[in-house]
C-alpha cells in the first residue's frame, strides 16, 4: 500500500516561506485511474505536488521535488515542548488550471509550452468534463481551454510520441471530429496502447464526446 515517511521541510525559493513536502515510503497504483486524454487521477494526484503557488508571496514554484530539503518535520520531544513553541508548516496546494495557464502564457520554449498546455488541458478535463453535474466553466476559462487545445494540435511533438497522439485524438473526439480522431488513433504504434486505441475508435463510432475512463489497474490481493 502507499505510505508516507516524515515530511520534509522546504522553502519557497522566492521569499523563503517554509512548507512541508510529502515523502513517499512505499507506492502502489491501486485505484489510480487513467483517462482517455492520458491524465491520471487517484490518491497521489493532489498530494505529490510538482508545481504550486506560494501562499505568502504569490510567486509560482516549479520543480518542488527538487527543492533543497531543510530538514525533517519531526515531532518535538516533551522537553522541547516545555521550552519552545513548535513550528508548524502547511503543504503547498495542488496546481490549478489558472497556474498552468500562467506558466503556458509566459513560457518561450515550445516544448515546455506544450508541456504546460497538456497539463492545463488534462486538469480542465478532470475538473469540468468528467462529471456532467459540475457547473460549466466561466466563458474566459473555456476560451483559454480551447486556445490551449488548438496550440497542442498545431504544435505536434517532434518525437512523434504515442502518448501525444492519443492526447490529440482525444481532443478531436471531445470536439466531435470523429473521423479525424480515428485517423490519429491509427498513427499509434505501441501495442501497450492497443486497448486505448480500440476504446477510442469505439467511442468515435458511438459519437461519444465525454471524457472517458480507459483503465483501472487490478487490485492486488
Amino acid at each position: 500500500m502507499t505510505s508516507f515517511a516524515e515530511p520534509d521541510i522546504i522553502a519557497c525559493p522566492h521569499c523563503e516561506q517554509r512548507y512541508l513536502r510529502h515523502v513517499l515510503r512505499s507506492l502502489n497504483f491501486n485505484w489510480q485511474k487513467t483517462y482517455s486524454d492520458g491524465a491520471t487521477y487517484g490518491m497521489l494526484s493532489n498530494i505529490m505536488v510538482r508545481e504550486s503557488c506560494c501562499t505568502s508571496c504569490g510567486n509560482i514554484i516549479k520543480n518542488i521535488p527538487d527543492l533543497p530539503r531543510l530538514g525533517p518535520n519531526t515531532a518535538p520531544s516533551r522537553w522541547q515542548r516545555w521550552f519552545t513553541t513548535p513550528q508548524t508548516y502547511a503543504y503547498l496546494p495542488a496546481a490549478s488550471f489558472d497556474l498552468y495557464l500562467e506558466l503556458f502564457d509566459h513560457e518561450a520554449d515550445i516544448d515546455m509550452k506544450r508541456h504546460w498546455a497538456i497539463k492545463a488541458l488534462r486538469l480542465f478535463n478532470i475538473n469540468h468534463k468528467l462529471d456532467e453535474n459540475k457547473p460549466a466553466p466561466e466563458a474566459e476559462k473555456q476560451s483559454a481551454y480551447l486556445n490551449i487545445a488548438d496550440f497542442i494540435l498545431d504544435n505536434p511533438d517532434t518525437a512523434h510520441l504515442d502518448e501525444y497522439a492519443l492526447n490529440c485524438a482525444d481532443i478531436h473526439r471531445l470536439r466531435g471530429d470523429f473521423s479525424l480522431a480515428k485517423q490519429v488513433y491509427d498513427t499509434v504504434i505501441d501495442k501497450e496502447y492497443a486497448d486505448i486505441v480500440e476504446q477510442g475508435k469505439g467511442w468515435c463510432d458511438d459519437k461519444n464526446t465525454r471524457l472517458m475512463l480507459t483503465h483501472i489497474p487490478e487490485i492486488d490481493d
